[in-house]
């Protein structure tokens, strides 16, 4: 079963609006993440659902590498998690406050199983699943980077709400980026 059938099983009525921004260009871009919570005893909930934003750093990273750099090297595909609940997400940020460093958390680089993109289509989803080997209490957000540590972040949205995992709990984040 993949993961969006996965999150469907869990949440039988996804409401998508979209958030849209746009690139100096004019093209319109939007973005949506899902994130849910694996129980060592198998139970799932949805932790987020719905649309977060692109930081300006990030518009400019899009831009640049669709437009500017054709051979970028470094895609924004590096998921981070933080336990801030303090800094409100806003498209002005440039770092991930309170991100997670330790215990299975620590910001990962999709795998190229965890990316896709359709050819002749505008979106891409960008999936990894983390594996909680220690408690984490409050993860509240996720964002997407350029880079395991440093690197531009590209996206950032919060949680519906604060989320404890116990060890052996999962975390899976999907983000899906439209542009066009």
């Amino acid at each position: 079963m993949n993961i969006l059938n996965s999150i469907k099983t869990v949440s039988s009525a996804i409401i998508r609006t979209k958030k849209q921004q746009t690139l100096k260009n004019g093209i319109p871009v939007s973005g949506h993440v899902y994130a849910f919570v694996t129980h060592k005893d198998g139970t799932k909930k949805v932790v987020c659902d719905q649309d977060n934003d692109f930081t300006e750093s990030g518009l400019d990273y899009i831009h640049n590498n669709i437009y500017v750099n054709s051979g970028n090297t470094d895609p924004a595909r590096y998921i981070g998690v933080s336990s801030d609940t303090a800094t409100p997400t806003n498209d002005k940020q440039t770092t991930l406050a309170g991100e997670i460093t330790t215990g299975g958390l620590e910001r990962a680089r999709a795998a190229d199983t965890g990316v896709a993109h359709t050819l002749k289509t505008n979106r891409t989803t960008i999936e990894h699943t983390f594996e909680a080997d220690a408690v984490h209490t409050a993860v509240h957000k996720a964002a997407l980077f350029t880079a395991e540590t440093a690197g531009t972040m590209t996206n950032i949205a919060n949680f519906n709400a604060d989320e404890t995992l116990q060890a052996e709990s999962q975390l899976t984040v999907i983000w899906t980026i439209d542009i066009g």
